[in-house]
């Protein structure tokens, strides 16, 4: 017996002979290929997702006939080669083929107990040829024996006269149609005046006495004519080129939500829907980022993530497509780096409600028909988005440090982290809709096509653009560093596909230190999923040149997330770290930016130059890498190295001079000068 897909489907459907069964069970067992198929069986008979495959028309491939045939073993051989390649290329055929089978199995295993009551209701309903006693039953067939000539021939004999009864059927109710529909004979023009005009006033005369019966006869009176007015003129209608567009003319009223919380309960909405992207998912059965493959089910409740420099987007049941756009500074110059959502089940009147956490996310409404509407929360915020068919929505929730925060012990980072929301249209048109705000309409550019928002309580204007933004081009360079990266994540995808666990993968990326470009990529990666205590040992260690530098960036990001974070830094480093109490305050301290002001102070600069000589790495390196930013020629001069334990103290001197040379720190900018007549 070989293995072909019906030979398959009869063994998980236990349909074969127990010598049959087994055999074909060996013959699995040894092929990697025939498991994959079983298992791809039994996951597209569970998606709910699916579509059924359309019966008619252009994009059918396979009939319901076909199909029978197939199941039944009498389709020819040169069909049923390409029923089979068409069920490995398609899940949604896979899908019916599968449950058609499963479904006969079940029946035909277990046939139905009619009532005897019952079948005798159903016979006095139709006379049917089989409650006929002296018709002859047909003679069975056996399964194996193929159909001769004369049977097939009738058999499409039959088909051809149904086709023809349906089509004549059909004709004679388009003819009865367009009869119905032809224009009648309008009615006289004096009844169509009963309808479209006003009754004619009359003036009501003075009552005359009655005629006495003695005195005259009585007549009938004569029927005054009847009054017919003219009708009126036919309102000029606008030309075409003054008729408002066919949008605005149906457009309906935009309807508000209420706000509400989020529906907690975790249930399936949708599925990855992108063969070359990669996300990950933490569930909550588990404390562990783990891949979502391609056709995977994704649900409520549960974070999903892109990180930095992947893509990967999910295909909602509702027609609606979200992409998680993570990204890396080397491929465009955003503040972000992974994307992370949290999706929740959609309110009546809403196909997309989701939390955004941080980074990029597009969304695209792919409906056939009608315009799709999106909620999205961020950080307090509540926003509804309407968009038309088509049309392309890219969000951005953005953090960074504020410059001159300062940190205290007991409390983290004085200031809250900077938070600022972007919705953009790079293609189609769209509603915002934002509480106790008018609806701000947005469009691609040219016109106005971006709003933005920050946590300071201000929404911006909306922005006119030309075109589309340089950072909304999905395209990635194709030089160095960032063609080496892409290596990277291609490597990583693969080892996350096979099943192992973010952690895992990523960990292993510090330890190929021949590979500064993995390294670079563990220090993004890691902070991304809260591993940060690998990145602070990297900054620290003189073995991992590339991924000590990639700790600075990474370190700013994770510690910006959160306001609390700063502290959680400056506890580990002094318990788990080894640093003491003034280096873990220097290290916290650096991780954050100055102000303009301190550009100009030479303490600025004298305090930078005392944690160069600090015996930590990690100080020495947070404050070169603040020193070689505000002055690049003294960094270049100097030639010190953070690493290097020889000539440091030399190079030191020669940096230092340029504070005696008046080098340090730069003159402020003049102020402009008034305008003539104008004081200053």
């Amino acid at each position: 017996m070989r293995l072909t897909l019906r030979t398959l489907l009869a063994y998980l459907d236990d349909t074969l002979e127990p010598e049959e069964a087994k055999l074909i069970g060996q013959k699995v067992a040894e092929s990697p290929i025939a498991l994959e198929l079983i298992e791809r069986i039994r996951k597209v008979t569970r998606r709910r997702s699916l579509a059924p495959p359309p019966a008619l028309g252009s994009e059918s491939h396979l009939d319901p006939n076909t199909v029978a045939e197939f199941l039944d073993s009498v389709l020819p051989a040169e069909e049923l080669a390409q029923v089979e390649q068409k069920c490995l290329e398609d899940d949604v055929h896979l899908a019916e083929v599968a449950a058609c089978h499963q479904i006969l199995t079940m029946i035909l295993s277990q046939p139905a107990s009619v009532p005897a009551p019952a079948r005798q209701r159903m016979y006095r309903l139709v006379r049917g040829r089989e409650s006929i006693p002296y018709r002859r039953p047909p003679e069975p067939v056996s399964p194996n024996k193929e159909p001769t000539d004369a049977e097939v021939e009738r058999r499409y004999s039959t088909r051809r006269k149904v086709a023809w009864s349906a089509a004549g059927i059909l004709l004679g109710g388009l003819v009865a149609a367009l009869i119905l529909s032809w224009p009648q004979q309008p009615p006289h023009r004096s009844a169509l005046a009963q309808y479209t005009q006003p009754p004619i006033p009359v003036e009501p005369s003075k009552p005359e006495p009655p005629a006495k019966v003695f005195d005259q006869p009585q007549t009938t009176p004569k029927p005054e004519p009847e009054v017919v007015r003219p009708l009126p003129a036919p309102k000029e209608e606008k030309p075409p080129s003054e008729m408002p567009p066919k949008s605005e003319q149906t457009k309906k009223p935009l309807v508000r939500l209420p706000v509400e919380a989020p529906k907690l309960e975790r249930v399936e909405v949708g599925t990855m829907n992108d063969p070359t992207g990669m996300l990950i998912v933490r569930p909550a059965t588990k404390d562990v980022w783990m891949p979502v493959k391609p056709q995977d089910a994704v649900f409520t409740s549960d974070p999903l993530m892109a990180l930095p420099g992947f893509r990967g987007s999910v295909r909602l049941d509702t027609g609606v497509t979200l992409m998680l756009w993570g990204n890396l500074l080397e491929f465009l110059p955003v503040s972000a780096l992974e994307s992370q959502v949290t999706l929740h089940r959609p309110p009546t009147g809403c196909d997309l409600d989701f939390t955004l956490d941080r980074g990029r996310v597009v969304v695209t409404n792919d409906k056939v028909d009608g315009s799709a509407r999106l909620r999205v929360r961020y950080h307090g915020e509540v926003w509804d988005i309407e968009f038309a068919e088509k049309t392309e929505i890219l969000i951005d929730g953005l953090f960074s440090l504020e410059p001159g925060t300062r940190y205290q012990p007991n409390e983290g980072s004085t200031n809250p982290p900077m938070r600022q929301l972007f919705v953009g249209v790079s293609k189609g048109s769209g509603t915002v809709l934002i509480p106790d705000r008018d609806p701000i309409e947005l469009k691609a550019p040219p016109g106005q096509a971006m709003i933005g928002w920050d946590n300071k309580g201000r929404l911006k204007t909306p922005l006119k653009i030309a075109e589309p933004l340089p950072h909304w081009t999905r395209e990635i360079p194709t030089k160095s560093p960032a063609s080496d990266l892409k290596v990277v994540l291609e490597n990583l995808r693969n080892r996350l596909l096979a099943g192992t666990t973010a952690q895992i993968a990523l960990t292993e990326l510090t330890q190929q230190e021949d590979k500064p470009f993995a390294q670079i990529y563990s220090a993004y990666g890691l902070q991304a999923i809260d591993e940060i205590g690998r990145v602070v040992d990297a900054l620290d260690d003189l073995t991992k040149p590339a991924m000590r530098a990639a700790a600075i960036p990474a370190l700013r990001h994770w510690v910006a997330r959160d306001q609390k974070n700063s502290l959680n830094l400056h506890r580990m480093l002094r318990a788990d770290k080894g640093y003491t109490s003034d280096q873990a305050d220097v290290v916290v301290q650096l991780i954050h930016s100055f102000v303009e002001a301190d550009i100009y102070d030479k303490k600025t600069y004298e305090f930078l130059f005392l944690q160069l000589e600090d015996p930590k790495l990690a100080v020495r390196e947070l404050a070169y890498w603040h020193l070689a930013q505000l002055d690049p020629d003294g960094a270049r001069s100097s030639m010190y190295n953070p690493a290097a334990d020889q000539q440091r103290e030399a190079a030191l001197r020669r940096w230092r001079q340029r504070l005696s040379e008046g080098k340090l720190p730069p003159k402020p900018p003049k102020p402009e000068a008034a305008p003539a007549g104008k004081s200053s």
